[in-house]
């Protein structure tokens, strides 16, 4: 709790290193800063609390693998730093089964803003099985649950998840940044069983090559892709933003707008990037009621 992990803090990622691994069960990170690293967390496990912390000025945000019930609510993600040069394709969150790892179980992603920034285009979200693409059929992520989050940037893979069973992508909103890069997305790939519902974005992609099967849409808002010029003006349903504040119910969504009257997109709450009180008011207000998070896959 209250940790600050940083790197040479010159401004500059290309030159820092890992900020945190963690490998165990029932490990929680909460209200803690990860600035100028390589990777914010590198984490395997089970039953994993990441939530309230602020990572900015990173390569790469929380490495994900071999998994099983993990809770990452509350965070603030901003102002990332690739190396493209080295080919990077950077993630805020990404859960992954490569290296000889396995495929990971019972994820909620809750409640995060992540803002990549104006240095290149950062993914938000992104899940996929390596494990399973290199013939370990049985490495299919399990238990997605991905909830009133917000994306601002340009990168296709907005909020990207493949090879899994029984998804729930709800209530977010993906909005396109100023970089000119590609139009974000939330993308589906090999996915069997899921509900995408009340969504805001300007793209929801299914992949044609790995088709989906059981994927319910329902509900969602198509806000204004400059490629197809379709959609909802996104300045029609989200109110104006602030000038280098942190009040993120500037990116809530007008209440009489389309997307407001359909009960779509994220909703902020509080404590994003910083829990509030004491340490012990922390763990008591977020450990005991680990579990309840859960409720969602019984």
């Amino acid at each position: 709790i209250g940790i600050d992990v940083t790197g040479s803090l010159n401004n500059d990622a290309r030159d820092d290193g890992l900020g945190m691994s963690l490998s165990g069960s029932r490990i929680s990170v909460l209200d803690s800063t990860f600035t100028q690293l390589r990777t914010a967390v590198a984490t395997t496990g089970s039953d994993f609390l990441f939530a309230g912390n602020t990572v900015t000025q990173v390569r790469e945000g929380v490495s994900i693998r071999s998994m099983t019930r993990a809770v990452f609510d509350s965070n603030y993600s901003a102002d990332w730093q690739a190396d493209y040069a080295k080919k990077e394709h950077p993630d805020m969150y990404q859960v992954h089964s490569g290296g000889g790892a396995n495929a990971s179980s019972d994820l909620i992603f809750r409640n995060n803003v992540m803002l990549p920034g104006a240095n290149g285009p950062v993914g938000g979200i992104f899940i996929r099985s390596e494990a399973f693409g290199a013939g370990r059929l049985d490495q299919r992520h399990q238990n997605i649950l991905i909830e009133n989050n917000y994306y601002e940037g340009d990168y296709r893979q907005a909020m990207s998840v493949g090879n899994a069973n029984d998804v729930v992508i709800r209530n977010n909103s993906v909005r396109t940044g100023v970089n000119g890069g590609l139009v974000p997305a939330i993308d589906l790939t090999d996915v069997r069983g899921a509900l995408v519902e009340g969504n805001i974005s300007p793209m929801l992609l299914q992949n044609r090559t790995l088709p989906n099967t059981g994927v319910v849409f329902r509900n969602n808002v198509d806000t204004w892709d400059v490629k197809t010029r379709t959609g909802v003006d996104s300045t029609q349903i989200f109110t104006s933003a602030g000038e280098g504040d942190l009040d993120f119910s500037r990116f809530n969504v007008v209440a009489t707008s389309v997307a407001g009257r359909a009960g779509a997109g994220f909703s902020a709450t509080n404590e994003i990037g910083n829990l509030s009180g004491t340490a012990a008011a922390q763990m008591a207000g977020w450990i005991p009621n680990f579990d309840q998070n859960f409720a969602v896959f019984a």
